[in-house]
């Protein structure tokens, strides 16, 4: 009776994975495609025509024009991490799609393949692991979006900019409060669950 009920609740979670768990994987990726490319639209168009109209001041260089540079990457980083979410999200969901194309396609899986595919499901959609190294997220954002070209562009403004520049105590503190508050938006996500990987979470045992 005990083996009979465990058979019963091994077919119902395996029908559930290749039925209404993989139809969901499809929309949760479209979805999060688009909360991927909204957020860098707007990151980079923030930021690039901030540059554009800055520059193109009679008054350039000017305190007052360099934080009009600091906010705009302020808001831009923002804008480029809710991208990058939405980008980890897409790697998340796209990569337990292929796990479970991959074991339907089998002809002779067993028992312990759909276990270790409750595992993946676990890890990546219930405990929120990233499927990928941090470096690889890194480099992506960087280079496949875009947002090191852009940051760059940014930074090498805004230094160029403020090496032209004096500065009061008052406007130094405002200049490294929108410093810090960019760092800071990194940093926090670069601490949060979406950053969070299996080989971090061991580090992390080994630690305490």
């Amino acid at each position: 009776m005990k083996d009979h009920n465990s058979n019963k609740l091994y077919n119902e979670c395996k029908e559930w994975i290749f039925d209404e768990y993989f139809s969901s994987l499809g929309e949760e990726i479209s979805r999060n495609i688009g909360h991927m490319y909204t957020p860098a639209n707007w990151g980079i168009t923030i930021i690039t025509s901030t540059i554009i109209f800055v520059i193109s001041q009679d008054n350039y260089p000017s305190n007052i024009l360099l934080f009009a540079l600091l906010i705009s990457l302020t808001v831009s980083n923002h804008f480029f991490t809710l991208s990058l979410k939405g980008y980890i999200n897409v790697l998340r969901y796209s990569t337990l799609r292929k796990k479970i194309i991959h074991l339907h396609l089998m002809t002779n899986y067993k028992k312990n393949d759909v276990d270790k595919l409750k595992e993946d499901i676990d890890t990546y959609e219930v405990q929120w692991k990233l499927p990928v190294a941090r470096k690889t997220i890194i480099l992506k954002s960087c280079v496949d979006l875009g947002f090191g070209l852009i940051q760059l562009l940014a930074i090498s403004s805004i230094i160029y900019t403020s090496l032209q520049l004096s500065f009061s105590n008052f406007e130094i503190v405002i200049v490294g409060g929108l410093i810090a508050i960019n760092i800071g938006i990194y940093i926090n996500f670069m601490c949060s669950p979406y950053m969070k990987t299996k080989q971090v979470d061991e580090l992390a045992k080994k630690l305490r």
